[in-house]
């Protein structure tokens, strides 16, 4: 009898490791902290915060994440004497997808990426690691040379334990790096309101994409495979209609243009499976922008 438990045992504890059930895997969050590096000393242990705790720890904004699929954040601050203090957050999300939507949110649409396959950005006291399903942001709490030197190590620190390729949507590959400067994931209507503020009402779709270049805006909605895109166009644009901001309503061509307050051109048509939208200051450019999406989206299967 002894022994057959300790075959059961072995064999819970094998699949265990197989299928990622360890303790270790278990807190992978905690694992992807770096220790204490060239006197910079971990104060205290990680604080965490699940599902919607998440509200307690960000005063303002954690709506977006809980729109991206936010599962818990870790954070912890690091200490050096005579240097200052550094802050490093790590965003656990439902998904690599989710992941990268919000590492390319708060970005702001650019990144770099690493020798081993993370995505990265680096701004002056403020850096953004993407890898899985994870978000990493180091900051300086205490803004000085010494401090912004840190930051970069402890980058790179951490890239060391989580490397590996990130996985950029489909759905950013219709922008090409080269003609974008900003190419932004979103899930929902927050997050494209962040960019532009088109609707006051749910728009329905199920996911987007943003290219910003020379001050124009490119937006690809995606919505439910199996859903009839044409009404979902007839119930957007009856939506816009009602929006007071928006005057000089014309048909061209295959859809639809007018004016925001500002004067920006806004033109949204249908190409292929997706609504496309354009804002920018001239329609000459918005129909070379769609005749680029169109060419694009033609050959995605």
């Amino acid at each position: 009898m002894y022994k057959r438990f300790i075959i059961i045992f072995s064999a819970i504890l094998m699949a265990g490791s197989l299928f990622g059930l360890s303790g270790k895997n278990e807190n992978r969050s905690i694992d992807i902290f770096p220790g204490n590096i060239m006197n910079w000393n971990m104060k205290g242990t990680p604080d965490v915060y699940k599902g919607d705790d998440l509200f307690l720890y960000i005063n303002g904004g954690a709506d977006i994440y809980q729109e991206y699929g936010f599962k818990e954040v870790y954070s912890v601050e690091y200490e050096k004497e005579g240097a200052g203090r550094i802050s490093v957050e790590i965003y656990h999300m439902d998904s690599p997808t989710s992941a990268f939507g919000i590492f390319s949110f708060k970005t702001g649409g650019k990144w770099k990426e690493s020798k081993n396959g993370n995505l990265y950005f680096p701004e002056e006291y403020y850096q953004n690691i993407l890898a899985d399903n994870y978000l990493i942001t180091i900051t300086s709490i205490d803004i000085n040379e010494k401090t912004e030197r840190a930051i970069r190590i402890f980058r790179k620190t951490i890239e060391k334990k989580i490397s590996g390729n990130s996985l950029i949507p489909g759905i950013i590959d219709l922008f090409d790096k080269g003609k974008f400067e900003k190419r932004i994931y979103f899930e929902g209507d927050l997050g494209l309101m962040n960019i532009y503020n088109l609707v006051s009402a749910e728009s329905g779709m199920v996911n987007g994409a943003a290219g910003i270049n020379n001050g124009n805006i490119t937006f690809i909605l995606n919505y439910n495979e199996g859903e009839n895109v044409r009404s979902k166009y007839s119930s957007l644009i009856d939506l816009l209609k009602t929006e007071s901001r928006y005057s000089e309503f014309a048909v061209i061509d295959n859809g639809v243009s007018f004016l925001d307050r500002k004067k920006n051109v806004i033109y949204v048509s249908i190409l292929n499976r997706y609504i496309v939208v354009f804002i920018g200051k001239k329609l000459n450019e918005g129909k070379m922008f769609f005749k680029y999406i169109s060419d694009k989206i033609s050959i995605v299967k």
